[in-house]
C-alpha cells in the first residue's frame, strides 16, 4: 500500500480492520520496513525484508501463510526462493498472498494494455511455483472474466491487478468468498479479502 507513512492514513487503515476483525491480516506497507535486516528463524516464523513465513493452524488445519513483496524488477530468482521457502515448511496447505509485482493475465488483469507485451521471467517462475506448489490464484477462480484492479501506474496510465492470494487448491472447499475493495479512496490501498467458513 503506498503512502502509509501518513500517521492519519495508517490508524484509518488499522482502524478499518479493527472494524472488520479479521483472523489474519496480509499488509505491504510500502516506504517503511516494518521488519528488517536479514532473517530469523524461531517458533515457526521466518522473517527477511520480501516476505514473511508463518508455520500455523487454520481452524486445526496445519498452514503456511507466507505474505510476500515481490521486486518490481523482473527477478525470477524471487519466486524460487518463495517456492523454495514453503517446500521447507512440509505443509499440505498454503496461503500464499502480497504485492507480486506481476500482472499475470493481461488479458484480464490489465486495462490498457499498449502492443504486446511478452511474459516477463517473474511471471514465467509464479506460474511455475504455483503449478509445482498445486496452489490457485483464488479471486481469479471464483471471477473468472471479472477486471477488478490493485494497482494504478501513472507513468503507463494504466490500472492491472498486482496483489494475489495463491492457496492451495484443496483450501478451496472452505473458500466462501474473495473480494477486491479500496479502503481509502481514491488511494491506492486495497484490500483483497478471502473469506473462510469453519471446518467442525
Amino acid at each position: 500500500m503506498a503512502g502509509e507513512n501518513s500517521a492519519i492514513k495508517r490508524r484509518k487503515i488499522l482502524l478499518y480492520l479493527k472494524q472488520k476483525n479479521p483472523d489474519l491480516v496480509f499488509l505491504n506497507w510500502v516506504g517503511k520496513v516494518l521488519y528488517s535486516v536479514g532473517s530469523s528463524s524461531q517458533r515457526g516464523v521466518a522473517i527477511l525484508t520480501q516476505w514473511l513465513a508463518i508455520d500455523a493452524e487454520l481452524f486445526g488445519i496445519r498452514c503456511t501463510f507466507m505474505n510476500i513483496y515481490a521486486p518490481a524488477a523482473d527477478l525470477p530468482g524471487f519466486f524460487v526462493e518463495v517456492s523454495n521457502e514453503i517446500t521447507q515448511f512440509g505443509n499440505f496447505y498454503v496461503v500464499l498472498g502480497g504485492d507480486f509485482n506481476n500482472v499475470r493475465n493481461p488479458n484480464v488483469d490489465k486495462m490498457y494494455t499498449w502492443g504486446i507485451a511478452r511474459p516477463s521471467q517473474a511471471r514465467k517462475a509464479t506460474d511455475t511455483m504455483e503449478e509445482e506448489l498445486d496452489l490457485v490464484d483464488v479471486w481469479r477462480y471464483f471471477h473468472t472474466s471479472d477486471k477488478e484492479f490493485t494497482f494504478y501506474s501513472h507513468p503507463h496510465i494504466s490500472y492491472s491487478r498486482i496483489d494475489y492470494f495463491l492457496i492451495s487448491k484443496s483450501l478451496l472447499f472452505i473458500t466462501e468468498q474473495t473480494t477486491i475493495g479500496t479502503i481509502l479512496p481514491p488511494t491506492t490501498s486495497v484490500l483483497l479479502e478471502n473469506t473462510f467458513c469453519h471446518v467442525k
